[in-house]
């Protein structure tokens, strides 16, 4: 099996090292949204992306063989997670140009969104484990959420590793 967290809590730590795109990076692991909420960050990494690993389920799956109809003796194990890559926000700008007379420049879109996705920091999940494959990474906004009033993406990752067969 392995441990998601540690694989990207690793992969976090190196961007920092790297200062990856500019920026700081710093991991958190509240695997629930109930406790990124109530994860509080220090004002020195106010302009650090902060990527927090949440709803991580695990499951086993048989796999059917449509040959003879019936499952094999192979079995994967599928792992769901979200990574959200946020940042701090400004209440009172823009998402994009909902507000006449306000620069492009300014909102929200510009200047997170758009630099995090220009960015798209990926995870190697098959280096630790050459079984493990990425079925998909689907990138969805996040604007002004939580306590902190933090912007970013959360992105759903599904991966496959062969565990028999």
């Amino acid at each position: 099996m392995i441990d998601i967290v540690s694989v990207v809590k690793k992969q976090v730590d190196t961007w920092d090292d790297e200062k990856h795109c500019g920026w700081c990076w710093k991991f958190g692991a509240p695997l629930s949204d109930a406790m990124l909420n109530r994860s509080k960050s220090d004002e020195e990494i106010c302009d650090c992306v902060q990527v927090y690993l949440t709803n991580l389920n695990i499951q086993n799956t048989p796999v059917y063989n449509l040959n003879v109809s019936r499952y094999s003796n192979e079995l994967n194990r599928i792992y769901n997670f979200d990574l959200n890559f946020l940042m701090f926000d400004e209440l009172g700008v823009n998402v994009y140009n909902e507000i006449p007379n306000h620069p492009i420049s300014e909102s929200t879109w510009s200047r997170i969104l758009t630099p995090l996705l220009e960015c798209y920091p990926q995870i190697d999940f098959c280096e630790p484990d050459p079984t493990i494959v990425l079925q998909r990474d689907m990138w969805r906004p996040v604007i002004r959420k939580y306590d902190n009033n933090l912007s970013g993406w959360r992105v759903s990752v599904t991966l496959t590793q062969k565990i028999r067969g």
